[in-house]
């Protein structure tokens, strides 16, 4: 994956940042490459999904789907994000939007 440490499907949804080491010139740059080649960029999101091991996971561990004392129900590795909460599409639309400017 382009972002924070997705090396497998395990961990880093939810932290929609570009991973340096994977792209030292960015995103943008990578974009404009592809885009000079002829082809058309795209970027892969799955915002409305999060992993345990993530750092918003770690910073917000109440903003997953849940049902309170229930057991967490996860799938593929991966919980969904509460998109009835405010501060969870404020999260994702701030953060994707620095991403696309």
């Amino acid at each position: 994956g382009w972002f924070r440490q997705r090396n497998d499907d395990m961990s880093s949804l939810g932290d929609w940042y570009p991973n340096p080491e994977k792209f030292p010139l960015g995103i943008a740059k990578l974009a404009e490459d592809v885009n000079e080649a002829g082809c058309r960029f795209g970027l892969w999101f799955e915002p409305e999904m999060i992993s345990e091991d993530s750092n918003l996971f770690r910073k917000h561990r109440d903003w997953y789907f849940h049902v309170p004392g229930r057991p967490r129900q996860v799938g593929r590795n991966q919980m969904v994000l509460d998109l009835s909460r405010k501060d969870v599409r404020d999260y994702l639309f701030d953060t994707l939007s620095n991403i696309l400017r």
